[in-house]
């Protein structure tokens, strides 16, 4: 016999799915998008020159996502402050992700590649 209380209840539609996935497809579409564009805009100035703009597209999307899963990591502890009823402690993991980040990045303006 099946509890009325354990019936399978999602959490989200597929709607909901479809609103939240969209923009990351779009995002990555965009990305990959401008690394093409990159390439053949150089392409012309040789092989060199190609493979050197390639590098730094990898190097820019690596740091790309280690930002992302940064920022991503921290939203899911101040959600599961908020999920476990500890409403004091989100603020503080949502100060830092404001502080830490920032912090993190500021020197890859400076660099010659944009990373060091």
């Amino acid at each position: 016999m099946e509890e009325p209380h354990k019936k399978n209840k999602t959490i989200f539609t597929g709607k909901a799915l479809a609103a939240l996935v969209i923009p990351l497809v779009l995002e990555q579409m965009l990305g990959i998008t401008v690394g093409m564009a990159d390439s053949i805009m150089v392409s012309s100035a040789g092989e060199a020159a190609v493979s050197g703009v390639s590098l730094v597209d990898s190097i820019a999307i690596l740091l790309i996502n280690a930002f992302a899963s940064l920022s991503t990591g921290g939203a899911v502890v101040a959600a599961h402050r908020l999920g476990g009823k500890k409403r004091s402690n989100a603020p503080t993991s949502y100060c830092f992700l404001l502080r830490e980040l920032p912090l993190s990045s500021w020197p890859l303006p400076f660099c010659p590649t944009g990373g060091c």
